[in-house]
């Protein structure tokens, strides 16, 4: 009676693994079967994977990085703009008190304006260059102020006695020339006189222009011609605005607007004594 018993269990447990076995097999198929399942090789995704890999360093390349190091200059844009400040600090806080020793050849270009007035009156070529007081050295005068400094544009003439002892001195033409503007003008320039003066055989420049103001008087009309040496007005006080000096400048870039007299940017002006000192 045991035995049969033990045996009925036997066949049961068998029965139900058999049955199992079958039912889990069918399933598999039926799953295996269906349309949906795509089998996709291992190496394409991987490759995949590498190839997104790449795309996003790529993207990280091209991006700006931020500069971590301690370089000054992060890049050549800031390279420039470091040198551009630095020269510009360094240009205002000098006394430029020297001419270009090697302008632009642009200064030389002919003036279809001037070059037929000087071709008929070549005897007022300028051949050589005074100062414009205490003729032809300057003596009894001094620099109150030089080209350059606090962003001066022009230079500031004082007799040697300071104060208002130079009003009404006389100031000369620095060098022959054709007055081109004899008119008092406002806003602390006073009665200027502007001559332009066509250079002989100069290695830099073709025409040079003489700009003096503040003066007490006039005593040259426009549209006439000056020596060297001649007296064309004596100094003033700018009506009152100033103690009396004479303001001197000299451009090489003719008729240009009068200006403010003051500004970091030089271009167009020259430094009056030494270029009067190196054309005697």
């Amino acid at each position: 009676m045991k035995d049969n018993f033990l045996f009925f269990l036997l066949f049961l447990c068998l029965g139900c693994h058999v049955s199992e076995s079958n039912e889990v097999n069918k399933i598999t198929n039926s799953i295996i079967s269906k349309d949906q399942i795509t089998a996709i090789p291992v190496k394409n995704v991987i490759a995949e994977v590498r190839d997104e890999t790449f795309l996003y360093d790529e993207n990280e390349i091209i991006k700006p990085k931020k500069n971590n190091s301690s370089s000054k200059y992060s890049n050549d844009q800031s390279i420039d703009q470091q040198i551009e400040k630095k020269s510009t600090k360094k240009r205002n806080k000098e006394v430029i008190n020297s001419a270009p020793t090697a302008p632009l050849e642009s200064m030389k270009i002919p003036s279809p304006k001037y070059d037929p007035i000087f071709a008929s009156n070549p005897y007022y070529i300028a051949e050589g260059f005074d100062f414009p007081v205490g003729k032809p050295n300057a003596d009894g005068y001094f620099l109150a102020l030089r080209f350059g400094q606090k962003l001066h544009l022009g230079e500031d003439w004082n007799g040697v006695g300071g104060g208002n002892t130079d009003l009404g001195d006389p100031v000369y033409a620095t060098g022959d020339g054709y007055v081109t503007f004899a008119e008092h003008l406002c806003c602390g320039w006073g009665n200027t006189v502007r001559i332009i003066h066509k250079l002989d055989n100069h290695p830099y420049y073709e025409y040079i222009e003489s700009v003096s103001s503040h003066l007490n008087d006039i005593v040259v009309q426009k549209e006439t011609f000056v020596r060297r040496g001649d007296l064309i007005g004596h100094i003033g006080t700018a009506d009152g605005k100033y103690s009396a000096h004479l303001h001197l400048e000299m451009r090489t870039f003719l008729d240009m607007n009068i200006g403010p007299g003051y500004s970091a940017d030089q271009f167009g002006y020259i430094s009056p004594t030494p270029f009067i000192r190196q054309n005697r």
